[in-house]
């Protein structure tokens, strides 16, 4: 593979900085949209959507105004509560959906997405006033954060793929995720907070990437010195002469515009981005049709009681 270390910083704008720090959020919001843009087109443009359609532009602009991002997580809980009241009512005046859509499962996908958009909630208030805070988290609540994650895109991908976390589990058309965490201790682990998302963002690029089959390392180890986080995959791959670029804001590898996404693009920005911002050194190893392997090394926050 060609590896190469990024040496410049990112130029962003500040409007590009506050969706970089959005970017998972606003993420699930999109997945809501396009479940609800599917419901509406199967069941012809029923007015009944509109306002479902209407609450997640709402909570988006509640995400990007600065104060309101950090109040309390009542209006997400609300959207979900008239989401699935508006599907439920029109899927009483419309029976014959049934036929075309699974609406037990349809509002189990949602909920399981307004978990997910609570959590990226509480992520963005803890670290509002400090947005390289350090904290403590106990490292099965960091696997599982992740898995959640993906068990949501399996759900999402509505049979399309499925996703397993060790090889004995593994069929032949399985994405196979494993995470790897080498901590000091073994219960807990000190990080800078928005690594989680940095986390998520990668391994979903590396499943995004890649075709069912293929392998997902997701690999984090803690030194007295440094994190080191290696995330790792079998999939597209990106041209060479792309490397350096890849991490501008909204880039992405030619060869990937042709797959379907519904990201924007930020992901390997976001990690560089912040990488650079808490003094680390980022590299992107990558080959066409092999894969890519992105290793992030962070030093360790001098003010942690850890050191």
């Amino acid at each position: 593979m060609v590896e190469i270390e990024l040496q410049e910083p990112v130029q962003l704008e500040g409007v590009q900085t506050r969706l970089l720090d959005l970017h998972s959020a606003l993420n699930v919001l999109t997945v809501i949209s396009n479940e609800l843009n599917i419901l509406q087109i199967l069941a012809g443009a029923p007015p009944e959507l509109e306002h479902s359609k209407q609450q997640i532009q709402t909570l988006k602009q509640f995400l990007l105004e600065d104060q309101a991002a950090h109040e309390s997580q009542a209006e997400i809980s609300l959207a979900l509560e008239e989401i699935s009241s508006d599907t439920s009512a029109l899927l009483a005046k419309q029976p014959d959906l049934s036929q075309e859509i699974d609406l037990p499962l349809f509002q189990r996908n949602l909920k399981s997405l307004f978990e997910i958009l609570k959590i990226r909630h509480q992520e963005l208030t803890r670290r509002n006033k400090l947005p390289l805070q350090w904290g403590e988290i106990a490292v099965s609540t960091l696997k599982e954060n992740l898995i959640h994650v993906f068990e949501a895109m399996e759900l999402n991908s509505h049979g399309r793929y499925h996703i397993v976390y060790s090889p004995e589990q593994k069929g032949p058309g399985d994405y196979l995720l494993q995470i790897e965490i080498d901590s000091r201790d073994p219960e807990k682990i000190q990080i800078p907070l928005v690594l989680q998302d940095i986390m998520r963002d990668l391994c979903a690029n590396a499943r995004k990437y890649s075709e069912p089959g293929g392998k997902i390392l997701t690999k984090l180890q803690e030194t007295p010195q440094e994190l080191t986080l290696t995330i790792e995959d079998q999939g597209m791959g990106i041209p060479a002469e792309e490397l350096e670029k890849i991490v501008e804001f909204g880039q992405r590898g030619s060869n990937a515009m042709v797959k379907r996404t519904m990201g924007g693009g930020f992901g390997l920005t976001k990690a560089w981005y912040f990488t650079h911002l808490l003094g680390g050194r980022m590299w992107i190893a990558s080959e066409l049709n092999r894969g890519t392997r992105i290793q992030l090394k962070i030093p360790r926050n001098p003010h942690s009681e850890a050191n």
